[in-house]
């Protein structure tokens, strides 16, 4: 039993690890593509393609902010904050995809 519970730990260590992430505090600037319905952020590392659940918000953000559950690493399974021009929240997102871009 205790084979298990290691061995299942293990692996989503391994699968966490390898996922595609970056660092909320490294972010430096973002546009949202109306065609592809894609969050693009530009961090240290790259730039990094986002798709979240429905986020009717999020093409008329003012801000962007990001939740994350664990550490400042932004992933999959994270939110994706909508402020308005007042600074309100107005809606949370959840990322759906963290990629990262090609160009």
């Amino acid at each position: 039993m205790k084979s298990i519970i290691l061995f299942a730990l293990l692996a989503s260590q391994t699968a966490l690890a390898a996922e595609t992430c970056f660092n909320s505090s490294s972010a430096r600037s973002w546009k949202y593509d109306h065609h592809t319905r894609t969050l693009q952020v530009r961090a240290a590392g790259g730039n990094y393609d986002i798709q979240t659940f429905i986020c009717p918000e999020l093409p008329w953000a003012r801000k962007i902010a990001f939740k994350s559950f664990f550490s400042s690493r932004v992933c999959r399974g994270d939110e994706v904050l909508v402020i308005n021009a007042w600074d309100e929240v107005v809606d949370r997102c959840r990322i759906d995809s963290v990629t990262r871009s090609v160009n």
